[in-house]
């Protein structure tokens, strides 16, 4: 996750804020307005969207579980859309010699279904 950058708004003051957004780009006022929202840290990608967040204690949004990792809307929008990565089944071929030499070196019992089925149909 070296893409993600987390910004903990508890220990970073104004002028860190302003450094931090010039460094990466960031809008100043709208990190500000996060710190005013009482978030504790929020992460962001390094295009500026937010990811996730936590909040102080005491927060406006009187969140018991302060500690909890909470994804933004926006980007769990974003994360329905990527396509599901897919295994594709590719037919195995079984080969007598090696499965002669697995029941040599392992015994029968190491055999998958498979491959018995496969000397069974031989």
């Amino acid at each position: 996750m070296k893409d993600i950058i987390c910004i903990d708004f508890t220990i970073l003051n104004e002028n860190e804020l302003k450094n931090l957004s010039a460094e990466y780009g960031f809008s100043y006022e709208g990190l500000v307005d996060f710190k005013k929202k009482t978030y504790a840290k929020v992460w962001f990608t390094k295009e500026g969207v937010s990811v996730a967040f936590t909040v102080i204690e005491d927060n406006a949004f009187k969140i018991k579980d302060f500690n909890k990792v909470r994804m933004f809307n926006v980007f769990l929008e974003e994360l329905s859309l990527i396509t599901p990565y897919q295994v594709i089944a590719e037919p195995v071929v079984f080969d007598v010699d090696i499965i002669l030499e697995k029941i040599f070196k392992y015994g029968k019992d190491s055999l998958t279904i498979e491959e018995k089925n496969f000397l069974d149909n031989l």
